[in-house]
């Protein structure tokens, strides 16, 4: 399917609205202010130029990523496919309370404050945290981001833990979890 530019302006009025992207693609969510933001095409158009107003994000049967620009939203839902919420460039919290889905705050402020259906974690350039509570996790790769010390939290499970470091970078150390 081809999908044609569309620059407009979204509007919702701030109570329980929903934006949610119907298409198998692949898009971007830019956050960007509290409850605005832009919708793309990844790697191509720009579906939605500015959203604003709406605190609830749905994703559609692509993979999604979700880009914390400097702004929060109430909730995103990944949707299907494989997708990725990345946090901004502050020290962020990232808290996996269930399978592919908790919340993400940053210091005092809640940037997201509930998400679903998201695979995949990406920190920013700061210091980051990923807070798994016991027996949680999710389902993709967990990236601490380029810079800043990053820590996986893992104090709340009650069953051990194993991660096996596999390799290290300029950024640190890859490897996997298990447990």
């Amino acid at each position: 399917a081809t999908i044609a530019a569309t620059t407009f302006t979204l509007s919702g009025s701030g109570g329980n609205d929903v934006l949610m992207s119907p298409y198998a693609g692949k898009y971007t969510w830019n956050i960007t202010g509290t409850d605005n933001g832009s919708l793309q095409a990844t790697g191509g158009n720009v579906l939605v130029n500015s959203f604003n107003g709406i605190g609830s994000l749905t994703g559609g049967t692509g993979n999604d990523n979700f880009v914390m620009a400097g702004g929060s939203v109430t909730n995103i839902d990944g949707g299907a496919g494989s997708n990725t919420l990345t946090g901004d460039n502050n020290r962020d919290t990232f808290n996996i309370t269930n399978v592919n889905g908790g919340n993400l705050t940053s210091g005092a402020n809640t940037l997201v404050g509930q998400f679903s259906n998201i695979q995949n974690l990406s920190g920013g350039t700061g210091d980051d945290n990923f807070v798994f509570s016991d027996g949680q996790g999710v389902t993709g790769v967990v990236d601490g981001g380029a810079g800043g010390n990053n820590v996986l939290d893992f104090l709340a499970y009650t069953t051990p833990v194993g991660v096996a470091i596999s390799g290290s970078n300029a950024f640190g150390y890859s490897g996997t979890t298990s447990g």
